[in-house]
């Protein structure tokens, strides 16, 4: 159907979002998904079941249909939607949906500090740094934990069509978190040995995500920081959604470590989203510029182009040498040492 809406349409949909991703939030919080996801069901049902405040409930239900998340019949029942299947409890949309609306609303509302200081605003909001505050929150910790998980099990998937990983003895993820890539990667792989590096925080949930799919026996954790070292002996090493979460100087450093640590012909893999040279008006682009915004805001990190991700691994001595795109959005950038078979120094 076209779209019938008009331009001021628009511009209130875009000034009205921060009250739609609380209401999705919300949603996504008290599991309404889920439940209307077993048969419709009305707001007196629905409240009695999650306890909740029956009136209120219905003006968010309410809400909700006017966002096309739910749908309400002649009799006052709420319906499943194909969006609202997307925030079924386990779902890249749901972990997404109960993580960026908390900790990113705050810090987006000091977004003007970010764009005259360069600085990100979420330390202006929380007085420390984002992973520090983590550390310290276990809430938030365990809703960002658990939507890299859900994402970083979508690309492990994909990562086998992507690049070769028949010739990798030991793999090596680089700030793996809960080992949920490591994990699945391992579970295709019988002959692969796993190392998983990260802080005490990342690797919370490890132990018990291996074990769950029957790989700890082959999984290595390392409680270390990747600014200081990682295991040597790997013959790939995962960076994946890493390097974005820090501006030039330090994302550099990542690299260098990394480097420092790789064998004569190890690969590094780089799982990130690439930055187009010029923005479009399309849901893809719309991902990256917001992605891009949120490392700004949150991390004071940012999402970068192919060339960038080049002038990063060149003073390591590492080239790029293949990339392939994953169904999530995102690439996996290969490289390798200049020097290493088939890599050179010139451009290819």
């Amino acid at each position: 159907m076209p779209d019938r809406r008009t331009p001021e349409d628009q511009v209130f949909e875009l000034i009205n979002g921060f009250r739609a991703s609380q209401l999705v939030a919300l949603a996504a919080d008290l599991n309404l998904a889920d439940l209307i996801a077993e048969g419709p069901k009305t707001a007196a049902v629905l409240a009695r079941t999650i306890g909740t405040h029956e009136p209120s409930l219905e003006r968010v239900l309410g809400g909700l249909c006017a966002l096309g998340v739910f749908r309400e019949d002649d009799n006052g029942r709420f319906h499943e939607t194909p969006l609202s299947a997307c925030l079924r409890s386990g779902r890249r949309a749901y972990a997404l949906a109960r993580m960026l609306p908390r900790e990113g609303a705050a810090a987006f509302a000091q977004l003007a500090y970010s764009v005259r200081t360069g600085k990100p605003a979420y330390e202006l909001v929380y007085g420390k740094p984002r992973f520090d505050h983590l550390a310290e929150d276990a809430d938030a910790s365990a809703r960002f934990n658990a939507a890299m998980a859900v994402q970083a099990e979508i690309d492990a998937q994909a990562l086998p069509d992507a690049t070769d990983l028949s010739t990798v003895s030991t793999l090596v993820d680089v700030g793996g978190g809960r080992a949920a890539l490591m994990a699945t990667v391992l579970a295709a792989n019988p002959r692969m040995q796993g190392v998983v590096v990260d802080l005490p925080a990342g690797l919370d949930g490890a132990t018990v995500q291996l074990e769950a799919i029957g790989v700890a026996d082959r999984c290595r954790l390392v409680e270390g920081s990747f600014f200081e070292s990682v295991p040597a002996g790997g013959d790939a090493y995962v960076l994946r959604h890493i390097l974005h979460d820090w501006d030039d100087q330090r994302a550099a450093e990542i690299v260098a470590v990394v480097a420092r640590a790789m064998a004569p012909g190890a690969r590094l893999l780089i799982i990130e989203r690439l930055r187009p040279t010029r923005y479009q008006a399309s849901p893809a682009d719309l991902r990256i510029a917001m992605a891009d915004l949120q490392m700004l805001v949150v991390l004071g990190g940012r999402e970068r182009s192919e060339e960038e991700f080049g002038a990063l691994l060149a003073p390591a001595g590492l080239k790029l040498t293949r990339k392939t795109p994953l169904p999530s959005g995102t690439w996996v950038l290969e490289a390798q040492a200049i020097g290493s078979p088939g890599v050179t120094n010139r451009d290819s």
